[in-house]
Formats: C-alpha cells, structure tokens, sequence
C-alpha cells in the first residue's frame, strides 16, 4: 500500500506540472483564432488522468496557464472509451477536444467497420455515455467536431488534395508569413483567398471580400502554431481548408489527410487554433 500511495503522489505532482501555451493577439475587428475555453483532454492511460488545459486566448501578450481543474474529469475518458469500440485495427482520435466552459466532451459513434468509422464528439450540458441517444447532430447539443476515417476514394482525393503550383505566382503579390513560410494571395468571385505550403500540407483561407478580414494576419497565427506544434505527417498528401463565412463570425475548419490506404478527416466550426490543436493530438 505504501508503494501504491508513493507512485500516485508522483502521478499527481507530475500531472499539476503540466504547461500552457501561448498565443499573440488578433488586430482589431480580426476573427480570433482561438478561444479562452477550457480544454478536455484524454487521459494517456487508463490510470492516469490529465489536467485540462486553457485553449490559445486572441488577447495581446497573454501568457496562458493552465487552467482549473474541472469538477468532473471523468470526461477525458471518453476517447479511449470509443477507441475500444472501433473494428478498425489501429484506429486513432484526437485526444484533445476544446469546449466552451462548462461543457462535457462526449461522443457518439456513427460509422464502424474494419474499413473505418466516423465519431462525432459533442460539448454536452452533463456527463453522458458513449452513444448515448440524445447525442445527434441536430444542434440541441453542439458538436464540437467530427472525425472520420476512411478508404481512398479516387475521384473525391484527386479533387481534395488537387496539386497547387506557386512557382508562377507575381513576386510582388508574395506575402511573408513568417518562420520562412510565403503565403499566396488571391481574389475571386467576391472572396479573396491566402494559400501556402508547410511540407506535404496545403493550406488555404477563404473569406468574403466585403468583411476585409486580414488572411495574411490570421495565416501568421497558424504558421506561429505549427512552428510549435506538429501536425500528423501525411504519407502522401495533407488539406487544410479555413473558411469564412459571411460576416466573419462564424467559420468552418476542414483537416484532411492521407496516410496509406486510409484518409482522415476533422471537420469542426470551431476556431483554427481549436481545429488545429484537435489534429495535433490525433495519435
């Protein structure tokens, strides 16, 4: 009993080490790319249980702690829960779900066969099982994202992961981003567009011309977050799609990639900071 009481004291102590992140500021009128909402995450064993963690805040200079322990934890379950439940051998999630405050990480699985599976995660009011039946996209519980995994479909992959050449691009429309990273801009049809490279990951911004968002700012943000954070490596190709809407509010994060005989996607409406730390914890 002893030995028992010493390994969870070190258990304990080393969780409550645990760091936060940072994050610079968004300019005025500029969509923030990340929210001040606690984040859940999945405890990496069964017998050990992570502390949440703040997600990035937009305010200027902010130093991010971590942030306070909820009053449930049992939440951060929930991904190796589903993980059990999955047929498809080496199946994998992220581990790490941003919710707003107050909210339950719970999930419900809509597909699941040895080929894939979708999961579709959900902010709830309360703690809830697994498939639990009130867990639907029919927004009376906000889904913080889903994931899928599924087989190469040739036509929809040749038009998702189509080939980009910047070689042609004018010089003097190149922006610089950051960190060694040019950013390609462009105007169509009332949207204007920032696209860039990162390794075998294509990214792109789109949104309304008329909001005059400032892609080359938010564009900065996530190359700053990916210098310190490593998204998985596609074992051909990689798409990250930000979109817009009207207004600027509200937008939609689409992270796909390829990785064998296997596509992977996260589709959320939160952030991109929120989108983006989901993906770097897929594992």
């Amino acid at each position: 009993m002893i030995q028992t009481k010493r390994t969870w004291s070190v258990l304990l102590i080393g969780a409550a080490l645990l760091g936060g992140c940072s994050a610079n500021a968004s300019n005025p009128g500029e969509q923030p790319l990340s929210s001040t909402h606690p984040t859940y995450t999945s405890a990496p064993s069964p017998s050990v249980t992570s502390l949440p963690t703040v997600s990035p805040s937009p305010a200027a200079n902010e130093s991010i702690k971590p942030g306070p322990v909820s009053d449930s934890l049992s939440s951060v379950s929930i991904q190796q829960q589903v993980l059990k439940r999955l047929k498809k051998s080496g199946a994998v999630l992220p581990r790490t779900i941003p919710l707003d405050k107050g909210q339950k990480l719970a999930a419900s699985i809509e597909q699941n066969s040895a080929k894939g599976y979708e999961v579709v995660f959900y902010g709830a009011s309360k703690q809830l099982p697994v498939d639990d039946s009130s867990l639907k996209p029919d927004g009376k519980i906000p889904v913080a994202a889903t994931f899928t995994a599924r087989g190469k479909d040739a036509e929809r992959d040749k038009e998702l992961f189509a080939p980009v050449d910047f070689s042609q691009w004018p010089k003097e429309q190149i922006v610089d981003l950051g960190h060694g990273i040019k950013g390609y801009p462009e105007g169509a049809a009332g949207s204007q567009y920032l696209s860039w490279k990162e390794g075998r990951w294509t990214l792109q911004i789109r949104s309304t011309s008329e909001d005059k968002l400032d892609n080359a700012a938010i564009a900065r943000k996530i190359v700053a977050f990916l210098e310190k954070n490593s998204l998985p490596v596609p074992k051909e190709n990689g798409k990250i799609s930000i979109d817009y809407r009207p207004g600027g509010k509200k937008v939609e994060v689409g992270i796909y990639w390829q990785n064998g005989n296997t596509v992977y996607e996260l589709e959320t409406s939160r952030v991109p900071i929120d989108a983006l730390t989901m993906a770097v914890s897929v594992k």
